[in-house]
């Protein structure tokens, strides 16, 4: 299979931005087998090389100005075709390509990745992953400087390319001080400097508050104004209504429904649903909660409490009546008392700046804890220091788990966690070695067959966990939580990249876990996955929001 080479200008027919795809295929290489020279006679097999589909006869086009966007489940091929356009495959995702790619008036695959940095620019899902330097100013110059363009002219385009997209005040900020909305809007601001007539998006809100959900909004339409060509890969997609011109759904590497914007936002929730799309609508805005004054100084509240009585109703299924459906046995291995975990006059600074400030909190066993906030409140941080990856700094800062103080060791041992950046926790060469990696000596083969086949894996089970698309390597670190049998489970933004389906099984393992009798505590921006699971919200307001005399949580349900 191969593609017939065809280089040519762009003209009135093919102008400057457009994109024509005509029955492009792509085949992803798969190895099974042992190369390995450690590996023992007994367990070393022929290494063998085989092909799986990851687009089959895609055909579509994107006019100049225009915005698209890409729905449908996870690993159906989205950002497979994100790849195919910026030119990551086969530049670097090596493979089978047939069909006819046009970006911009130029015949794919690319020369190189130089000539498709000059056609395309690309935000990906998690922006940490695209900087290469340490402070917002240099990662703006950094595509410039290698394109050897003039210093005057750098700095031009800096400054007011983060004028126009409204980052002016963190040009000089290191890049590790920023939340995630800020990076967020630092590589919009990248793509927009970089003058490309075409931007990519692969999940840009999967890891946004709601507030900063509606800055990316803001930033799209700012570049659509700017007559740039948009492809955006998204679950979460109520945020673009009145953006888009084109919807494509996309499963098993395929196109199977066409919409204009408008028939797309139109759909009735039937047939939403039955597509497993995530809602089309403004979900409940949880971090848009405000307390009245006299209860700003409370440690709790009920929603009878806050200012947008809309907001009180919530249809999800309670840890008591929510039927289990996993065959893998969920129950700690000692039991637990129902006020599980106590936080003491719990304290952490960054380089002296203060950012987490609890006084008391008590989480119950038994129940889903949504934790919320804005971005940079401290909710990650909250997180690494009640599993044990990081000591809080006060001195009289104390946790306990089921009557007993932990360190940070015992800690670890009690805990499992799903991070909100799963690169960092997948080690080894396969979906089932993964899931063995740390598992309680308790947990059998067919167990991990079972956690296999409940978070749909079979298909990938032999596949490296980096070469799954991001809701799969998010389902496969749920898996290997789960084989740990801990006490404490706490996940970081969970259906951050999965579609509408998972987001409901999430929900449903969740609620599993805090019927099996652990601690579930799970970060989140995701209003829908909260009305679908949650028994309580805890809200952690930012420091710098309160007075130094209010707690920094604040129960909300």
């Amino acid at each position: 299979m191969g593609i017939e080479r065809m280089t040519y200008e762009a003209t009135p027919t093919n102008p400057r931005g457009s994109i024509h795809i005509h029955e492009a295929s792509f085949l992803y290489p798969t190895h099974t087998g042992s190369a390995s020279p450690w590996a023992t006679k007994e367990n070393t097999q022929p290494l063998t090389q085989t092909y799986e589909h990851g687009l089959h006869d895609i055909t579509f086009s994107c006019p100049p100005g225009s915005t698209t966007l890409l729905c449908g489940p996870s690993g159906g091929g989205k950002s497979t075709i994100l790849r195919l356009i910026n030119g990551m495959i086969p530049l670097f995702h090596s493979g089978t390509l047939s069909g006819k790619i046009r970006v911009n008036g130029t015949e794919l695959p690319y020369d190189s990745l130089n000539q498709a940095g000059e056609l395309t620019s690309t935000v990906f899902q998690n922006p940490r992953t695209q900087f290469f330097t340490t402070h917002v100013r240099d990662e703006l110059a950094f595509r410039a400087e290698n394109y050897a363009e003039k210093p005057e002219n750098i700095d031009h385009a800096i400054c007011a390319g983060a004028e126009k997209m409204g980052i002016s005040a963190l040009l000089d900020r290191p890049l590790t001080h920023l939340s995630g909305g800020e990076l967020q809007k630092v590589a919009c601001t990248q793509a927009y400097i970089a003058h490309t007539p075409i931007i990519i998006f692969d999940e840009p809100s999967s890891n946004l508050s709601p507030e900063a959900i509606e800055d990316l909004r803001l930033l799209l339409q700012k570049l659509r104004n700017d007559k740039r060509t948009l492809l955006i890969a998204e679950h979460r997609v109520y945020f673009l209504r009145e953006l888009v011109d084109q919807v494509l759904r996309i499963d098993g590497g395929k196109i199977t429904h066409r919409w204009s914007g408008n028939e797309f936002f139109a759909l009735p929730d039937q047939i939403r649903h039955s597509l497993g799309l995530r809602t089309l609508k403004p979900p409940s805005k949880w971090d848009d909660f405000t307390l009245s004054t006299q209860n700003h100084s409370s440690h709790t509240a009920t929603r009878a409490d806050l200012a947008a009585p809309v907001l009180l109703q919530k249809n999800s299924p309670t840890a008591t009546n929510s039927p289990t459906s996993h065959a893998f046995d969920l129950s700690p291995t000692s039991p637990v008392s129902p006020e599980a975990l106590i936080l003491t006059d719990l304290e952490h600074a960054y380089q002296h700046q203060q950012v987490l400030r609890i006084p008391s909190l008590h989480i119950p066993a038994g129940r889903v804890c949504a934790l919320i906030g804005p971005n940079g409140a401290g909710k990650s941080t909250l997180a690494r220091i009640l599993c044990g990856l990081r000591e809080p700094s006060g001195k009289r800062s104390t946790i306990q788990w089921n009557g007993r103080f932990l360190n940070a060791r015992e800690r670890q041992k009690h805990s499992a966690v799903v991070m909100q950046d799963v690169h960092h926790q997948l080690f080894t060469q396969s979906v089932t070695e993964e899931i063995h990696l740390g598992k309680d000596p308790s947990v059998s083969a067919s167990d991990i067959e079972d956690l296999i086949s409940h978070y749909q894996l079979t298909d990938v089970e032999t596949r490296h966990p980096q070469s799954l698309s991001g809701g799969q390597m998010q389902r496969v670190a749920m898996a290997a939580a789960l084989a740990r049998r801990a006490h404490i489970h706490i996940w970081d933004e969970p259906t951050s990249g999965i579609d509408a389906r998972h987001l409901q099984r999430v929900a449903q393992q969740l609620t599993e876990l805090a019927q099996a009798g652990h601690a579930v505590i799970v970060i989140t921006h995701d209003s829908e996955l909260i009305d679908a699971c949650a028994d309580h919200v805890l809200l952690l307001r930012s420091l710098k929001d309160i007075s130094p005399k209010e707690s920094q949580t604040v129960w909300l349900s």
